[in-house]
């Protein structure tokens, strides 16, 4: 427990009709208080740590991640004897951080205890007073979390070549979901964690021999796609479009064909194969100039819509669907090296800026995915079941076990049962939850007051609807859609597909 001062909480007890909006289980979540600033908390800035601030909001902002932390469910999958994390130090890390942003009243906090914590952690990430990038940031924090949080109680050996040509020989003839479900099952049973279920997919990558015709292929996990930007695109549709791009290995990137015994040409391909609840996008706004030998920023402006169908980018069946809503997004300004990390995040049915220490809310005429746009949350709108009214967007999880293939993403074919006889002999380990398909999600954010229209410095933002319904509800009014939402896909249910 973190002492925090001003905690005035809420009562955050689901009511009998909410729990009935979705059959799947809410796991320990019903202890959750939140305080009346919930999630509109800024960051002081500690000398160029923007980009820590950044990161760090906009993990907080994805509703299942902070519920997972703010209920405690965290403290019971805590692997402190895994020597890939860090003895449960940074798991403990954002627990505390996630009480600091959803449970204080106070507008702004200092996050120097984060810093050194973070810094003992990681000290390649605060070397001096450098601006350091905020994707790095967020890779070193999912991976960390990733391990601290791991459901593997046993380490197997990396798999060998050997095994690897077993496999291939156990694929033959069978079809390419067989194949993906046998190397997701590789991977669970050397690598399993609330950060699985939430965030990470599967690609297939391919590579065609231009001379002989020989062919290779395969599946591995990714937790967020690092996606090329162009001067010529205009939408984030375009940088996906690129990065599923079939393009042609020539000159120095030729590749090593088995068959042929030699460096060939080849064609290489990378497939959408399974997509995760959580999915974050990289834009790949710096380049390496080769001619000045500096990097460079491309600065073209991306335009996303906020609720966007993925179906068209993927190459296998997605079961639980494609559809996505933005939820965060982290913004750089300013050249490179040198410039400003922001985030950009949702709080109930609301957009606010988070310029680190300062919190307001995005007026009417400001782009959630603005020209600044660097690194996007996006979570999914699940068909099968989840809860994503008053604000909320909290996707089923399906707990990723080497038992129960029926809950892995791929879709379940016949040779699953052959795919079983696959298995290692190393212990499963225990089943983390009895009700292995969960929705964590946070208490409704049910009212603003005229109170929570003011920015840090006490001064009030803009927002004439909000006076409005302030003064016509005596003070108090309910949070509403953005006008730019209730025009859009949010008022008709449905998702702009990116074609």
């Amino acid at each position: 427990e973190v002492a925090l001062p001003g905690r005035a909480l809420l009562s955050a007890a689901w009511n009998e009709r909410d729990d009935e909006a979705s059959p799947a289980p809410r796991l320990d979540c019903g202890n959750i208080q939140l305080a009346r600033r919930a999630g509109r908390v800024g960051l002081e800035n500690l000398g160029n740590t923007c980009f820590m601030n950044a990161g760090l909001q906009c993990l907080s902002h994805i509703e299942p991640f902070a519920a997972f932390f703010l209920s405690g469910r965290y403290a019971s999958e805590v692997n402190t004897s895994n020597p890939l994390g860090s003895k449960g130090q940074l798991a403990s890390l954002f627990a505390e951080l996630q009480q600091v942003l959803w449970q204080s009243e106070r507008p702004a906090q200092n996050p120097s205890e984060i810093k050194q914590r973070l810094a003992k952690i990681a000290p390649h990430l605060f070397q001096g007073y450098e601006q350091q990038d905020v994707q790095e940031f967020l890779a070193f924090c999912l991976d960390g979390l990733h391990e601290d949080l791991s459901r593997v109680t046993q380490r197997l050996p990396p798999v060998t070549e050997k095994e690897e040509q077993a496999d291939e020989r156990s694929c033959a003839g069978r079809s390419e979901e067989f194949a993906a479900a046998l190397a997701w099952m590789r991977y669970l049973e050397r690598s399993k964690s609330f950060l699985v279920d939430l965030m990470q997919g599967q690609l297939r990558s391919s590579l065609h021999c231009l001379h002989c015709g020989n062919r290779s292929r395969k599946f591995e996990p990714f937790m967020y796609l690092s996606v090329p930007v162009t001067q010529d695109m205009s939408t984030v549709s375009d940088a996906m479009r690129e990065y599923v791009k079939e393009e042609v290995l020539t000159g120095n990137e030729r590749w090593f064909c088995e068959r042929c015994k030699a460096k060939v040409d080849a064609r290489k391909k990378i497939d959408l194969w399974q997509l995760p609840p959580v999915l974050v996008v990289h834009l790949k706004r710096f380049e390496f100039d080769a001619r000045s030998g500096w990097f460079r920023k491309i600065t073209t402006p991306l335009s996303c819509d906020l609720t966007v169908d993925l179906s068209g980018f993927c190459s296998s069946t997605q079961r639980q669907g494609a559809v996505y809503s933005v939820a965060c997004v982290a913004n750089h300004s300013g050249a490179v090296g040198m410039g400003h990390y922001t985030a950009t995040c949702r709080v109930g049915e609301k957009w606010f800026k988070f310029n680190d220490e300062k919190v307001s809310r995005l007026s009417p005429d400001e782009q959630v995915v603005g020209q600044n746009a660097y690194v996007l949350f996006l979570v999914r709108r699940s068909n099968e079941d989840g809860y994503y009214s008053a604000g909320h967007c909290s996707p089923l999880l399906k707990q990723q076990t080497m038992n129960m293939p029926e809950l892995w993403p791929h879709a379940p074919t016949q040779d699953f049962s052959s795919l079983m006889k696959l298995r290692k002999d190393a212990p499963e380990g225990a089943i983390i939850n009895d009700k292995p398909q969960y929705v964590m999600r946070l208490p409704t954010l049910d009212y603003y007051g005229p109170e929570d229209l003011k920015s840090d410095n006490g001064s009030i933002v803009s927002d004439e609807e909000g006076k409005l319904q302030s003064a016509e509800a005596g003070g108090r009014f309910p949070i509403h859609h953005e006008a730019r939402e209730s025009a859009g896909e949010e008022a008709t249910g449905k998702a702009m597909p990116w074609t």
